[in-house]
């Protein structure tokens, strides 16, 4: 409990930092563009100082805003997905193969013997896996 408790104040205070960052950020971004304005008004209008200073913005916020919808998952991605959809196949294959072992078993109790049924029962789960990893 007291490692949970860390963990999240540890969380809680990243965040409150990152959050104090990003206002600072914000702040020094405006004084960038209040310079920008001043470094341009002796050789353009206000007016045009204004309109380049938008244009540049648009620019960045277009850039990144392809930037953002772009979703083409990496070769990384691709790869974990296909081993989790491998893994879950194997495993379904296995759930399979166990849920019709039972019953057999309980038929071929009945038929030959508890003792016997038991040893042929872990000899075809034996044999199922054995299969399994030659794959």
């Amino acid at each position: 409990m007291l490692l949970l408790k860390r963990m999240v104040r540890r969380q809680i205070m990243r965040a409150a930092f990152g959050a104090v960052a990003a206002v600072f950020l914000l702040g020094a971004l405006v004084l960038v563009h209040v310079i920008l304005f001043e470094a341009l008004t002796p050789y353009v209008t206000p007016l045009e100082d204004s309109a380049i200073l938008f244009a540049i913005d648009a620019v960045v916020a277009v850039l990144f805003g392809v930037l953002a919808m772009r979703d083409a998952p990496d070769a990384i991605e691709t790869e974990a997905r296909q081993l989790r959809d491998q893994s879950l196949g194997g495993m379904r294959e296995s759930l399979a193969i166990a849920a019709l072992l039972g019953p057999l078993g309980k038929v071929a109790a009945r038929a030959v013997g508890r003792k016997r049924a038991t040893g042929l029962t872990l000899a075809a789960l034996a044999a199922t896996f054995l299969a399994g990893n030659r794959r």
